[in-house]
């Protein structure tokens, strides 16, 4: 491997992993020729000025910026700049966390927003419902003015949407005449919502039908659009 071919290659791509995908290699000779022609340097804390380090934080806002800036590893620029980070808890588990780049502001990971954001959704159901009475114009201004836009669209398209969808469309049609949604029944998927709509898993069988509500059958036909893409 020749030094010359690989800091040209290296200031073509700038990633020393894409490098050493290029010459069929690991990261480690790559590393030890930047490192000789002192392209790469990794510097410790005791060459940095944390006086340095917090004002250019203060200004870029990210850690990682900052590294680039001082052309070092991300860990000593943490280490200092620990002092003026401030500790927060997780709104989720209640664990202390520094409020660094990689977090959200009030979860100290992914996991414990996706969790926090399940808990609150099972706690608050009618919360949309609410705020779409108290938000009567929250399609916008667009949908307002152009009411009739996707009327227009079907009387012209007619045709053509019947031809490719007409099991769903006849399917659709047996089950809201014959198959009747008992008053307050339950979705049978989340079993929270009341069940307002019939899904079908076969548009063959029309009167084989799941009652679930608005999102759970949102969520089964992506489920099945998957299938039939996986299929095909």
């Amino acid at each position: 491997m020749n030094e010359d071919e690989v800091l040209g290659i290296y200031k073509k791509l700038r990633s020393i992993p894409k490098t050493a995908i290029y010459f069929g290699c690991c990261r480690t000779p790559i590393e030890r020729i930047l490192k000789i022609n002192n392209i790469l340097k990794y510097r410790s804390k005791v060459d940095l000025n944390e006086g340095e380090v917090i004002e250019t934080y203060k200004e870029l806002r990210s850690a990682k910026k900052v590294a680039k800036q001082f052309n070092c590893s991300i860990t000593p620029i943490y280490k200092i700049i620990k002092k003026i980070i401030i500790n927060k808890k997780c709104k989720s588990c209640g664990k202390e966390y520094i409020n660094s780049d990689f977090h959200r502001k009030s979860f100290c990971s992914k996991k414990c927003y996706h969790k926090y954001l399940k808990d609150w959704r099972f706690n608050n159901p009618d919360y949309h419902k609410d705020w779409k009475e108290r938000n009567p114009n929250y399609m916008g201004e667009w949908w307002i003015n152009h009411k009739g836009y996707l009327r227009g669209w079907f009387q012209d398209n007619w045709d053509e949407f019947y031809k490719r969808n007409r099991k769903k469309i006849l399917a659709g049609n047996l089950s809201y005449k014959y198959i009747k949604i008992p008053k307050g029944h339950k979705c049978e998927i989340c079993k929270i919502n009341l069940a307002t709509q019939r899904h079908h898993e076969d548009y063959d069988k029309p009167f084989e039908v799941i009652l679930c509500c608005k999102s759970c059958h949102g969520v089964l036909d992506r489920e099945r659009h998957l299938k039939e893409m996986v299929i095909q």
